[in-house]
């Protein structure tokens, strides 16, 4: 999992998304996961928002579409 938000947050540094060109991110839906319930998603999406990013979810994955109006730029 670690793994996973270092290389959203590294493709995100190395090219950051538009609201006209946003990043989706594919993350599963989780139904392989214990009881069903995706972790990978979640876990993505609460590190970005931490970072600064506005993020949407969608049914299997994330829409990442620039940084936050909330939070100043790092």
């Amino acid at each position: 999992m670690a793994e996973a938000i270092q290389i959203a947050k590294d493709v995100l540094r190395d090219d950051p998304p538009t609201p006209a060109r946003p990043l989706m991110i594919i993350t599963g839906r989780g139904k392989h996961s214990t009881n069903g319930v995706g972790v990978l998603g979640p876990a993505i999406c609460h590190a970005l928002v931490e970072a600064g990013w506005s993020v949407a979810k969608f049914d299997g994955g994330l829409t990442v579409r620039g940084r936050s109006a909330r939070k100043p730029l790092m």
